[in-house]
């Protein structure tokens, strides 16, 4: 897949968000769909060897709609600019640990893992296996593997107090405050970048979160 074909796309649609353009250039989009399609199918075949969960995962149950939800948004533009996925056992269940994969108009692409902003019972959850098990967090998010794919570690907006039922004596206080669990990072797309090079990182970012997602389903009990 040329990879600045893709952000070439998706910064003209950024500059002509409206029906006419892209039904203009429809034929364009059928075709960097059906790549990008492609590159997570690939993603997906190389994690399975490691998160055997995803094993047969069909890439397009992954991947987001283009179209926008306009219906009670202030932004009418009815077109996302950006290509992206979420991968979950059952394919794009977002409520679930999950790996996210995503390339915008800027040409900047993003690969992230772990549980963006989970409901209350589920953060509960969360908290309390950090804090029952914190010898263990601090050791797999202190793995070379992870800390390289991952440099910032494990961040998101965070309580200024403990959450209720837990105290600053908390072990890992700092990490049970947070609202979200995932871990991500974004990088440019490089001038020469292809969709094979692309794909390899992120299995390789993703069997290093793999650790991490697991623990988050043990304490979710969807293990």
């Amino acid at each position: 897949m040329n990879l600045q074909s893709l952000v070439a796309f998706l910064g003209e649609l950024e500059a002509n968000n409206n029906k006419p353009w892209f039904e203009a250039n429809n034929t364009r989009y059928k075709t960097l769909r059906s790549s990008f399609t492609d590159l997570v199918q690939d993603v997906i075949n190389g994690l399975g060897a490691v998160d055997e969960r995803v094993q047969g995962v069909r890439a397009e149950k992954t991947i987001f709609r283009i179209h926008r939800d306009i219906r009670f948004a202030r932004d009418k533009s009815p077109y996302k600019t950006a290509f992206s996925m979420a991968l979950s056992p059952d394919g794009k269940q977002v409520t679930a640990p999950l790996y996210y994969l995503q390339i915008d108009h800027r040409g900047m692409w993003m690969y992230a893992a772990g549980l963006y902003m989970p409901e209350l019972a589920q953060a509960t959850r969360i908290r309390t296996s950090i804090a029952a098990h914190s010898a263990r967090v601090d050791r797999l998010l202190a793995t070379p593997a992870l800390m390289s794919a991952f440099p910032a570690g494990l961040q998101a907006e965070s309580y200024k107090r403990p959450p209720k039922g837990f105290d600053e004596a908390t072990p890992l206080i700092e990490l049970v405050k947070l609202k979200s669990f995932a871990l991500s990072n974004e990088q440019p797309v490089t001038p020469n970048g292809t969709g094979e090079e692309l794909a390899d990182v992120a299995v390789r970012a993703f069997a290093a979160a793999y650790p991490w997602v697991q623990f988050l389903r043990e304490a979710l009990r969807t293990a």
